[in-house]
């Protein structure tokens, strides 16, 4: 075999949340102006697209498979429907702009217009409607209370691109062992006293979102944080940014805690790095988040009073399922702050942002074994780094059916110890961890780390007095930070030989170190907890291990970072191996914003094939052709025979390319990382 790259293509369709158009459907009606759907007659090329916009259309984003959604007044659709080739040519209906009307009369909802000119007419045009409200408005975003009737009419309106349920108000926090070989191996990194400088941390800044940090005061801050927090802001509560949850002092301790009040036997990954503080409580203790997470990423990341911003965001809240009406409509599902996220993180591509995956899995049918899809909404994101949760290995002395025995009402699950493994032996998975898949099928969590009976930092201000100066936690939020202090690391590794890194190249390298934890603790038969096949909706790429990832223990390893590939362009790695060698190939690169009117999240497609030396085709995810769907992929396999094998990246679809001056000038263009070795 050639090792020539052989696809098929399909007949043309454009798949919305709300329903799939067929080109053979969609014939054009009177053209009239407004939002319109727009379909190539392939993958979409630069040429297209600056046809189009030549003939007067104003593109808003991507929609799968090979569309856009467009602005265009009479004249500009007379000259698409003449001069672009295309398959399908209509309207974005009213229909198309929602999902769910919610299953309560007021709901909260964000309301998405396709020009922020023209976001404060829409917010006085909702105010005027009867019985509705508006409670906020940025951006492009109106944050308001509308009624099922308003929600027809507001569709209706030519401004209005999307009409998203709201989590805002929806968002909660999710509530040692770590440095083990069994768990993330952070002693194999560490300075080991023998002449190896090891890694601390140092220099890298970090910023947390989150209920606080210890009694608000820098003067009196926990020993183990103080003199490294560099910048707070009291974003619930005005000059006021303590922390009565206790929270947000564990989470920033499992980052950067130094274990000053233990003797370092309590201490974080990145234990000399820098801190920036977002306090999110307010008064009663809810999450006081900003309407828009571009926001609150631009805080954290901008340089301040000479000070630098940070290159790493962890988040341990979000918004998952409720035990009231609302159920678990949001788990799994791309809103309006994944879009958020993904816009900054796209236009800021050295920005790693980590989100806890959450704590709303459950076995509702009862058959021992925890269901799909449970994942926090923010966790969908495509560009973030998201981690899910293992059991550690300290006894709680108390069952998951003890805790919640509705969610969790059968063996084996019921009667697992929360902090053991079941069997005694092999590691697995904290009942309660988000899982995946999304709900268009991309894999989630990426990652996982120790997210029972976690001990950190307690604050000195928290409601629930506690003595001591540590307390343990459980929950995602829990691994999330730890994973978070373990990115600084990685870029701290990466830095030290030169490079200043993107965030893909921290979440390829953190993929492709981490160790699979299958089958999980309940054996291989019924009641299997973790797939054989890795990345899996259940550990994504397993459990993070620093070692591997920065090539200790012997790995060969090889980074390329902040690569750029234009539209229809393959890069060729290779990689020498014998029978019988372990390798590894990871492709990682942060993707344009989807529309909320999209079925299926991925814009700009990349894909990765390794190539044997007799020709054999190994796909990524262990698919048997191109990836689709994901923007993390790599292949982990044993080489079946020796020689050269290459490592092809092929950019299939670039439909929202990078701005050029992210790309070095080049064009319909995007940035990747890829991480490779044995």
């Amino acid at each position: 075999m050639s090792g020539t790259w052989v696809f098929a293509l399909a007949l043309a369709s454009v798949f919305l949340r709300t329903r799939t158009i067929e080109s053979g459907e969609a014939a054009t009606p009177p053209l009239e102006s407004g939002a319109w759907i727009v379909a190539s007659e392939g993958p979409i090329k630069g040429e297209w697209r600056e046809r189009l916009e030549r003939a007067g259309a104003r593109i808003h984003g991507y929609l799968p498979d090979n569309a856009y959604l467009v602005t265009a007044d009479e004249e500009a659709l007379r000259s698409i429907e003449a001069s672009v080739p295309h398959t399908i040519l209509t309207p974005y209906l009213p229909a198309d702009k929602r999902v769910s009307a919610g299953k309560a009369p007021d709901r909260e909802f964000l309301v998405v217009v396709f020009d922020a000119e023209r976001r404060i007419e829409v917010a006085e045009r909702i105010r005027g409607i009867e019985g509705c409200k508006v409670l906020f408005d940025t951006g492009e975003i109106v944050r308001a209370r509308l009624t099922p009737d308003a929600l027809d009419e507001v569709a209706g309106w030519k401004e209005v691109a999307f009409i998203d349920l709201s989590v805002v108000n929806e968002s909660r926090p999710m509530c040692d062992r770590a440095r083990l070989p069994e768990a993330m191996d952070l002693e194999s990194v560490w300075p080991s006293g023998v002449g190896e400088p090891g890694l601390t941390g140092r220099g890298q800044v970090v910023a947390v979102a989150d209920s606080g940090l210890d009694g608000g005061d820098l003067e009196t801050l926990h020993e183990d944080m103080r003199g490294r927090v560099s910048r707070v802001y009291a974003i619930g509560r005005e000059g006021d940014w303590s922390d009565f949850i206790g929270h947000g002092t564990h989470i920033c301790g499992s980052v950067m805690g130094n274990g000053a009040k233990s003797g370092g036997k309590v201490r974080g990954p990145a234990y000399e790095a820098t801190l920036i503080m977002q306090s999110l409580c307010d008064e009663r203790g809810g999450t006081a988040r900003p309407t828009s997470l571009w926001d609150l990423l631009w805080q954290a990341y901008r340089e301040e009073n000479g000070l630098p911003g940070a290159r790493i965001h962890c988040d341990s809240w979000g918004s998952g399922r409720d035990d009231d009406a609302a159920g678990a409509e949001l788990l799994g599902v791309y809103v309006e702050d994944c879009r958020e996220i993904d816009r900054f993180t796209f236009e800021h591509p050295d920005l790693l942002v980590v989100f806890a995956s959450g704590n709303d899995a459950v076995d509702l049918d009862g058959d021992g074994v925890v269901d799909p899809d449970s994942l926090n909404s923010q966790a969908t994101a495509k560009n973030v780094l998201t981690v899910g949760g293992a059991e550690s290995a300290r006894p709680a002395g108390v069952t998951y059916g003890k805790v919640v025995a509705s969610r969790y009402p059968a063996e084996p699950v019921f009667g697992d110890d929360i902090g053991k493994p079941c069997d005694g032996e092999h590691l697995g998975m904290a009942a309660f961890s988000g899982r995946g898949p999304c709900d268009d099928g991309r894999i989630k969590p990426d990652v996982i780390a120790p997210a029972t009976m976690i001990c950190g930092p307690k604050s000195s201000v928290m409601r629930r007095p506690l003595k001591g100066a540590y307390h343990y936690k459980n929950g995602t939020s829990m691994a999330a930070p730890l994973v978070a202090g373990g990115a600084a690391l990685v870029r701290e590794w990466l830095e030290a030989q030169g490079t200043s890194p993107d965030a893909a190249t921290l979440k390829a390298l953190l993929a492709a170190g981490a160790r699979s934890l299958a089958p999980g603790q309940y054996g291989t038969g019924e009641w299997r907890e973790i797939p054989a096949t890795v990345p899996n909706a259940v550990e994504g790429w397993g459990m993070v291990d620093l070692g591997r990832s920065v090539g200790r223990k012997g790995r060969q390893l090889r980074v390329e970072d902040a690569q750029v590939l234009a539209e229809g362009e393959t890069a060729t790695f290779q990689l020498n191996l014998e029978a019988g060698e372990n390798f590894f190939a990871v492709l990682a690169y942060n993707d344009a914003p989807a529309l909320l009117a999209a079925g299926r999240q991925l814009v700009n497609d990349l894909d990765m094939c390794v190539i044997s030396p007799s020709g054999k085709q190994i796909w990524s995810n262990a698919l048997n052709g191109p990836d689709r769907l994901n923007n993390l992929e790599g292949v982990r396999q044993v080489a079946e025979e020796s020689g050269a094998y290459r490592i092809e990246v092929r950019a299939w679809s670039i439909p929202m390319p990078m701005a050029e001056t992210l790309t070095q000038g080049r064009p319909n263009a995007i940035r990747y990382s890829l991480v490779y070795g044995s």
